[in-house]
């Protein structure tokens, strides 16, 4: 990895302010796979288009400073710079094909355009499959065949391999915002909502869920509303679950912020700026295993302060990454899971990673990963078969979650047909 990280400060403000320049700068984490796999492709893009990129990657543990500097609210973030100036902000790009995308699109490299780029894209300003009952007819029809054949999964991260894959991918073939938009005529926020749904899909919720959607429903909100009714849920005790009074404080805090977002009454950014600040008080140097839910909560309500844009990739972390992991914390709180249940997959996370960095240049090979792994068993074998039938029981558990966020999801689309019929 770079070793540009561990310069900050003076140093990287006059790289990014170097008048002809072009810098891609990495926000990434060890303990974050995608983002530490998205720094090294950064690093690959700069030696192939040396003279016309130069990239940065900010290890967000060894300079938080300067996460908190460039208003980073989740991993992985991108940023492009031109002429000393910010000309481009990418959250959760999922794989390296999106960053070349995302680079393409900001002048960066377009002689290697990328082959699946879309040439023509349908902006998305008219409501629900673009107020055409055909399209929806034609997108509706699509999804079923690809979910009777059982090809449509949940994932924690929106994916799809040309033949099988999770909802975003079985609606358009790929995973960026304005191809999703354009191919199912949903927003790209409503479409993560469904990931957050963490189910498989048959025909019978392809028909309970988009059936009921009409041709021009403005679906824009969902997502925001949606979110909002879990944290709001009377039906979890999130008091007691987030074992932290001044967390409470902060959710409520963002709770009434966005009823009034929700209800066309202007937020001011600096109230947005208070909730970030209050929450970043809260966020502990480092990641604190035992604070794993508290940290996910921290991070999630940060991505929402202000919500995204419908149409703003960071919609991914919301609701597929943290919301989904947001899903397992109320089905394992509901089953009685201690402090130490929930910081247990941290705790293994950081036994690898400190392994690792035993290791000559800092990583593993496959052969020594799986002697480690050994290791791994030999110390903590029986903690990690504790942890394994937790986590079965959350997994069979899960559908009693998922099932309150399904029912959310059926009312607020009830309600924008209404809205749309009206």
């Amino acid at each position: 990895m770079s070793q540009a990280s561990e310069t900050t400060g003076g140093s990287l403000q006059a790289l990014l302010t170097a008048e002809q320049r072009t810098v891609l700068l990495v926000f990434w984490a060890r303990w974050h796979v995608r983002s530490n796999e998205l720094a090294e492709h950064a690093q690959s893009l700069a030696a192939v288009h040396a003279g016309e990129l130069v990239t940065f990657c900010v290890d967000v543990d060894k300079d938080p400073d300067v996460a908190m500097a460039f208003g980073m609210r989740a991993l992985p973030l991108c940023l492009l710079y031109r002429n000393g100036q910010e000309v481009a902000r990418a959250a959760s790009a999922a794989c390296a094909c999106e960053l070349n995308a995302w680079l393409w699109r900001n002048g960066v490299a377009r002689s290697a355009m990328p082959a699946d780029f879309p040439l023509r894209l349908r902006a998305f300003d008219r409501g629900a499959f673009h107020a055409d009952p055909g399209f929806k007819d034609k997108v509706c029809t699509a999804l079923k065949e690809k979910a009777q054949r059982g090809l449509v999964r949940t994932a924690r991260i929106p994916n799809w391999n040309g033949r099988f894959g999770s909802i975003t991918g079985a609606l358009a073939g790929a995973m960026r915002p304005e191809v999703v938009e354009a191919e199912s005529g949903l927003p790209f926020s409503f479409v993560c909502a469904l990931e957050f749904l963490c189910t498989d899909w048959d025909v019978a919720l392809v028909d309970s869920i988009l059936a009921p959607i009409p041709p021009g429903a403005d679906l824009t909100h969902v997502a925001t509303q949606l979110i909002y009714r879990v944290f709001a849920d009377a039906a979890t005790d999130w008091r007691a679950l987030l074992d932290d009074p001044e967390l409470d404080v902060q959710r409520q805090r963002w709770l009434r912020a966005i009823e009034r977002h929700l209800a066309g009454v202007p937020v001011v950014q600096q109230e947005w700026d208070e909730i970030l600040i209050g929450l970043g008080m809260l966020r502990q140097t480092g990641r604190d295993p035992l604070r794993s839910v508290q940290d996910c909560v921290i991070d999630l309500l940060g991505i929402l302060s202000p919500p995204p844009r419908h149409d703003d990739d960071l919609w991914v972390n919301a609701l597929s990454l943290h919301g989904i992991y947001v899903a397992y914390i109320l089905i394992s709180h509901e089953l009685d899971w201690s402090r130490e249940d929930f910081a247990f997959e941290g705790i293994r996370a950081q036994w690898f990673m400190a392994r690792e960095a035993l290791e000559p240049g800092g990583k593993f090979t496959p052969e020594r990963l799986a002697l480690v792994q050994n290791d791994w068993l030999a110390e903590m074998g029986e903690e990690q078969a504790r942890y394994d039938e937790l986590l079965e029981e959350a997994r069979r558990n899960l559908p009693l979650v998922t099932r309150r966020i399904r029912s959310h999801l059926q009312a607020l689309i009830e309600q924008s047909a209404e809205r749309c019929h009206a």
